[in-house]
């Protein structure tokens, strides 16, 4: 059941080629380091400044740094706005419908991403490449995934819905 999952990339056509989005811990890490945090690309008005570093962090395809403007202009910065949120809703895990997760406790942890590297690279023994190299949302896959699997954590309680109206 423990399966490699492919690597996801949102991409989009831009001339005759393909451009290529994905922002794995290693992409945020660089936004954060320059100030920015995923939730600005998110925000109701968004400055050109904030997608091009977006652009620059997410970026798969290999584009000269100097043509980065450029291709944003070409492009069109709304719809890069709008292509550049999809790339980043991908990266955030999301909730399975029809599952209860069991509320927290007040005792529980904290997310911290600390706490995730020592999970995925400690407990499971992957690389510190595998960390920064990965989507949010892939690593939670794969913890939970891995603590179902090795006792760690129960699986989710599952909301089974039936259909008693064409009977």
């Amino acid at each position: 059941m423990l399966v490699e999952l492919l690597p996801k990339q949102y991409e989009f056509k831009f001339g005759e080629g393909v451009i290529a989005l994905r922002f794995t811990l290693g992409a945020l890490l660089k936004l954060e380091q320059a100030g920015l945090s995923y939730m600005d690309i998110l925000a109701e008005k968004v400055s050109g400044k904030v997608i091009l570093e977006f652009f620059r962090a997410g970026l798969v395809t290999p584009v000269d740094e100097k043509k980065l403007p450029a291709v944003a202009e070409a492009l069109g910065y709304e719809k890069l706005l709008a292509y550049l949120i999809e790339a980043v809703l991908m990266t955030l895990p999301k909730r399975e419908e029809n599952v209860i997760y069991p509320p927290p406790k007040p005792d529980d942890p904290e997310f911290s991403f600390l706490r995730l590297r020592a999970l995925i690279c400690d407990v499971m023994g992957k690389s510190e490449e595998y960390f920064w190299g990965s989507t949010l949302a892939e690593l939670l896959e794969r913890w939970t995934e891995y603590a179902q699997a090795m006792g760690y954590a129960e699986e989710p309680e599952k909301i089974l819905e039936f259909d008693n109206e064409g009977m």
